[in-house]
């Protein structure tokens, strides 16, 4: 099995939060993945209190699978399968 490992990270200075910028580039980022790469499935690792972000990948499709420790940290484990139309 081929596993594929793309990382992503961002982060936005205090003036941009809420205005959508986030949600905009995921959204890109996923719709890359899935039709541009060929992914079938991606996941998301973040901090359990950056509420933020989770509600970003919630707006996007994502769901949460599990906690997870990461980098000694215990994390929340988000993913998303392609649906095929």
């Amino acid at each position: 099995m081929f596993v594929f490992v793309l990382h992503l990270i961002y982060r936005l200075t205090r003036q941009c939060w809420g205005r959508g910028f986030a949600t905009e580039a995921a959204l890109m980022v996923r719709e890359y993945a899935f039709n541009t790469l060929g992914l079938f499935r991606l996941v998301s690792i973040m901090n359990c209190d950056n509420g933020k972000s989770i509600r970003v990948a919630e707006k996007i499709g994502f769901h949460y699978e599990k906690d997870i420790e990461f980098k000694g940290k215990t994390q929340r484990l988000y993913s998303l399968e392609k649906r095929e139309h």
